[in-house]
């Protein structure tokens, strides 16, 4: 089989849903490259491979569509529907967070980073490496 067609297909099969792992047992394929080719097809398809950022930007677009409603632009009905919906559904996800779980939330992170901080001592070669450059003299930062 050529390259362009096991492409092909993989990429159909990645697009149709098809977890990428059995994509990759079947055309004995690394699984990690099948992954990373998978999230690339996402970026092409929706801009992102992550969730949570593509739903962030799903409802910035569904307030747009409202904002130009009220405003009295002309905006097609199934456009108003779907942000409608995204927006309903966006303000009963923030309804069920109140204040007391966003506090339990904010003290559970901070107690996770003080004790980062506190139990690490100083950084070696492979804690900072996924930072590329850490000063230890200040001579060494950038003016």
């Amino acid at each position: 089989m050529d390259d362009t067609l096991l492409e092909s297909l993989v990429g159909g099969l990645l697009q149709e849903g098809v977890p990428h792992a059995l994509v990759a047992r079947v055309f004995d394929l690394d699984p990690v490259f099948v992954k990373s080719y998978r999230d690339q097809l996402r970026v092409e398809k929706y801009g992102t491979d992550d969730m949570q950022e593509y739903l962030t930007q799903l409802e910035w677009d569904a307030i747009d569509v409202m904002n130009r409603a009220v405003n009295g632009k002309n905006v097609p009905a199934d456009q108003v529907r779907a942000a409608s919906l995204v927006i309903g559904k966006t303000v009963a996800v923030n309804a069920r967070r109140t204040p007391e779980k966003t506090a339990e939330k904010r003290d559970e992170l901070l107690d996770r980073m003080r004790g980062m901080t506190e139990d690490s001592g100083p950084p070696s070669e492979d804690d900072s490496a996924f930072a590329g450059f850490v000063p230890t003299n200040p001579v060494d930062l950038p003016h």
